[in-house]
């Protein structure tokens, strides 16, 4: 993922003149550094957005995944500089789904059964909470209340269902991670070669995220469920041969 990453900043940092970048040469850039021709649709993020950029799926007839969009802050068909950074978070979330095939096979999953509800949404916001932090105590509580959102929102689904969410969730988690690092590792770069960033985009800030233990969280509970459904699938079985 870092490396076709890197190829992007290579080929971007030439282009960036006058604190902005042409839209129109961010996309150049990406199929010229996607190792297979997919489509990648660069929008313009909605301003009234909570967002600072977004990367989604895009369905063909037969709700199947054809291509993913990376919808930045773009104004006459230009990118702040200071965007930049915010390019490069959606970058790699894009890698990382092109890479991992199961994440796109989960998702259709979760899409075709309706799993994407308000409960999924009610913890997606709980997962991406900036959490404050001060110590392991702090941590232990954020965990604590993750969980116990997490089994709200599992409540009622089946086994498979379940299992799906979590494997969905833990996902979103791994990829939200690199895509963070990805983030102020360019944003370092471009500032140390003299373009104009925020300040924000600066500092490592993926620690009041927690991403990496939210993962973990989600990686335990997952094989959890798994362990109870094949436990049920074997009673089922017995059963049936009894």
């Amino acid at each position: 993922v870092f490396e076709l990453a890197d190829k992007l900043y290579d080929k971007m940092l030439p282009q960036i003149k006058g604190e902005t970048l042409k839209v129109s040469d961010f996309k150049d850039m990406i199929q010229s550094v996607m190792p297979e021709r997919k489509p990648v649709r660069v929008l313009g993020m909605n301003p009234n957005s909570e967002y600072l950029g977004v990367s989604d799926y895009v369905y063909g007839k037969n709700d199947e995944i054809i291509g993913q969009t990376i919808e930045i802050p773009m104004k006459r068909g230009k990118i702040k500089s200071e965007d930049i950074p915010t390019c490069f978070h959606e970058f790699v979330h894009v890698l990382d789904t092109l890479f991992n095939p199961k994440f796109v096979a989960r998702s259709t999953k979760m899409f075709k059964n309706d799993q994407y509800d308000r409960f999924y949404d009610n913890f997606y916001d709980v997962l991406y909470h900036h959490e404050k932090c001060n110590n392991v105590t702090d941590k232990k509580q954020v965990l604590d209340n993750v969980r116990q959102s997490l089994n709200k929102a599992l409540s009622g689904r089946s086994r498979e269902n379940k299992i799906n969410f979590v494997q969905d969730m833990r996902n979103e988690m791994l990829s939200e991670n690199n895509a963070h690092i990805a983030e102020t590792r360019y944003a370092r770069k471009f500032d140390s070669d003299g373009v104009k960033m925020k300040k924000e985009d600066l500092d490592d800030y993926n620690e009041g995220y927690l991403f990496k233990e939210k993962f973990d969280l989600l990686t335990q509970v997952g094989k959890e469920l798994v362990a109870d459904a094949r436990k049920h699938n074997a009673l089922s079985i017995s059963k049936k041969q009894s």
